[in-house]
């Protein structure tokens, strides 16, 4: 049975039918299943705006906030290429999605299973299919200081980050912001071809039962 991907109303209000279009490309090549896991990554990233142009405090910009290398140079390296902030900065939506379908091949480890592993490539990429009691931390940055610097994550204040933890997040900010986030961004539903062309069906049924 044939699937087509169910994009939450919400995404295609802010973009143009070739900004989603180029989504669904990207998607396609690296393996996301779900346009929606990218579009409320992306949608997160730039405060609501999907400005491929905005910046954060420190400096990061784009679609996913790309962010410098290190301290003291002003470019990110994707797959061997220097992209300069000020370059990505001045891309349009389309082309810097480009950018995004490049690094998402090099930072993507597995097939992403919910929209929490898609955020994780780009946050933490060694939590991506982790299970939900995962602790953040590595062997260079212990847990109390990834969630001093990332507060909103530490959900129970008790200095450490878990996966779970993530999800509970964005569970609440998303349906504060009008979405279902059970239903439209965590899930991996798709839309059976079937019902498409079943509920096209029924509109132009309709549509010819008034006029006649």
């Amino acid at each position: 049975m044939s699937t087509v991907p169910k994009i939450s109303s919400k995404f295609i209000d802010k973009l143009s039918h070739a900004e989603i279009q180029k989504v669904i490309e990207v998607c396609k090549a690296v393996n996301i299943d779900q346009p929606n896991w990218l579009l409320a990554v992306m949608f997160f990233e730039t405060a609501r705006t999907f400005s491929p142009s905005i910046r954060n405090g420190i400096g990061s910009v784009g679609l996913i906030q790309f962010t410098r290398d290190k301290k003291g140079v002003e470019y990110k390296t994707i797959a061997g290429r220097k992209y300069y902030l000020d370059e990505l900065a001045q891309m349009s939506f389309i082309e810097q999605m480009d950018v995004v379908k490049a690094y998402l091949k090099q930072a993507l480890r597995t097939k992403p299973k919910s929209f929490v592993d898609v955020y994780l490539s780009v946050f933490f990429p060694v939590a991506q299919g982790k299970s939900d009691d995962y602790v953040f931390q590595t062997s260079g940055l212990s847990a109390e200081l990834i969630a001093k610097q990332n507060p909103i994550f530490d959900r129970n204040k008790d200095k450490k980050i878990l996966k779970k933890e993530v999800e509970d997040y964005f569970r609440e900010v998303y349906n504060k912001w009008g979405f279902d986030f059970d239903n439209e961004i965590k899930g991996g539903s798709k839309t059976p071809a079937y019902a498409i062309i079943a509920v096209f069906f029924y509109s132009v049924l309709a549509m010819y039962s008034a006029i006649s």
